[in-house]
């Protein structure tokens, strides 16, 4: 036990985060092994976060019958003190989540109705411009307030961000570690007031500053899935699309880099990635991956909750990695691109390559809006239809709970129709960006397909983190009381002094 206690305390990420190795890990061997499984999981199994709890009875269960190891009264002291530590953390994760993300969901509903309402207007050749003008700086204005609390959920140490640099410093996956960074500086401090200021641009121009933004957000949101891969691939991907040039023209720094990276190569052969998607896919062998992945299809539309949510985790862990590289390397050259036409020579350009390059923009969003239907859109239906089961399995609850479980099942079924909506109107935007801006209506069309894609996802988002809060604690009402009351009412002796209880310092 003293092994995983200090390993426990040693792997922590720049801010301090506690992990949780398994506590049945009795040495060197079977530590290396298990971190070297965690190289290729999306999240490291050690980093229990967001409103994930720890269950002592699992965890001894899963190791007396399938390692044959006994617990010992320090192994049970020790995993008890890992579950209040996570109860409390949990706790506090879900108030935040739960009030923030309603807060959040509300910006993002007002920025829905001011954007079709602007996209209206804008069209209609009688609006004055000044009521254009005040639009558009109301929408940034709650565009920015929506984001600024947003990405302080998802800029927390037990949430996306803190994951992020725990997988940058101990297992290699350094670019999307750097980009949240920059994505939450930006978020919380720059757009909330810089937004309202583009109201002041034309609308193209607007539309171009604000994607520039964004891009550090966009870029991370794709590239974390190529952890589905390797937490190394992106580090790697990135290295040699920087340093191989580089290299070629006898830069030496670049070769260095690029040898000290060799032995990481295989994670970006072909067969190494063609092994990982059968492991995603769960390919038996001798089975074919298209017919594995029609089979998945069809079950998304049968009436089996369970069978539609195994589907759904299969084709997005499988999709994941696929569309968010690609999305990464369309966003990262045709958002600038887009960018550098519009404030440089888009009026020596033809009308067609201009909405060719504001298509290819667009090739980011498309793909991973497909990706979102799979990974979120549809879990909210299984989550609605799970609570449904419940309440009707389930005799002896409260009025009160009841009342609370049945809003929470209609709240997650509409923002389920919500998120497919987006994901929808997100997949075809490219082709929208092809209409043709001389009719009024097409333009008002054309507008309104980026307005929608644009804030549904971000309500979506914002409510779904509500939703989830608000979700824990109507499950966990028992535990919400005993940690409150321990707020109240903390113990005479110091946090410390009980640290040193099951830490051996």
């Amino acid at each position: 036990m003293l092994l995983v206690e200090s390993l426990n305390q040693e792997r922590q990420c720049g801010c301090k985060r506690p992990v949780y190795f398994p506590w049945y890990l009795k040495d060197e061997k079977s530590i290396d092994e298990f971190i070297e499984k965690q190289k290729t999981n999306f999240k490291p199994e050690e980093f229990i976060n967001e409103d994930s709890l720890i269950d002592p009875s699992k965890d001894i269960f899963y190791a007396r019958q399938h390692l044959g190891i006994e617990p010992t009264e320090e192994d049970i002291e020790y995993i008890n003190h890992c579950k209040v530590e996570r109860e409390m953390d949990a706790v506090k994760w879900s108030k935040a989540n739960e009030k923030i993300g309603g807060e959040a969901a509300s910006y993002a509903k007002i920025s829905t109705v001011l954007g079709i309402a602007k996209s209206v207007l804008e069209n209609t050749d009688s609006t004055p411009q000044f009521l254009n003008t005040l639009l558009n700086m109301l929408q940034g204005i709650t565009l920015g307030q929506r984001g600024q609390k947003q990405y302080g959920l998802y800029g927390r140490d037990d949430d996306d961000k803190g994951l992020s640099v725990y997988q940058k410093e101990h297992y290699g996956n350094k670019i999307p570690a750097n980009l949240i960074e920059l994505s939450c500086t930006l978020e919380k401090n720059v757009k909330p007031y810089v937004l309202p200021l583009l109201a002041l641009l034309s609308t193209s121009q607007r539309d171009s500053a604000l994607s520039l933004l964004t891009l550090p957000t966009t870029l991370f949101w794709r590239i974390r899935y190529s952890g589905y891969f390797d937490q190394r691939f992106s580090t790697y991907l990135m290295n040699q699309i920087i340093h191989k040039p580089l290299a070629l023209f006898g830069n030496q720094d670049s070769k260095s880099r690029l040898e000290k990276m060799e032995e990481d190569a295989h994670i970006v052969s072909a067969g190494f990635l063609k092994e990982r998607l059968k492991t995603l896919l769960r390919l038996k062998d001798g089975e074919r991956a298209d017919k594995k992945i029609s089979l998945l299809i069809r079950d998304l539309f049968s009436g089996d909750i369970k069978k539609i949510e195994t589907s759904a985790i299969i084709l997005n862990e499988t999709l994941a990695p696929i569309l968010g590289i690609s999305g990464f390397l369309t966003s990262a050259v045709g958002i600038p691109l887009k960018a550098i036409t519009v404030f440089g020579f888009k009026d020596n350009l033809s009308d067609i390559t201009n909405k060719l390059i504001e298509s290819f923009s667009c090739l980011g969003i498309s793909t991973q809006q497909l990706l979102y239907a799979f990974r979120f859109s549809i879990m909210e239906y299984v989550q609605s239809n799970k609570i449904r089961e419940y309440l009707n399995e389930t005799e002896d609850l409260g009025a009160l709970e009841k009342q609370e479980l049945q809003k929470l099942a209609n709240e997650r079924f509409n923002l389920c129709c919500t998120g497919l909506f987006g994901n929808i109107t997100g997949i075809f935007l490219p082709l929208v960006k092809l209409i043709d801006n001389s009719n009024p209506f097409l333009s008002m069309l054309k507008s309104g397909s980026y307005e929608i894609a644009n804030s549904s996802s971000q309500y979506f988002f914002s409510q779904r983190r509500h939703l989830k809060g608000k979700a824990f604690r109507i499950k966990n009402l028992e535990l919400f009381e005993q940690i409150d009351h321990k707020q109240d009412n903390p113990p005479e002796e110091p946090p410390e002094q009980k640290l040193k209880l099951y830490t051996g310092e």
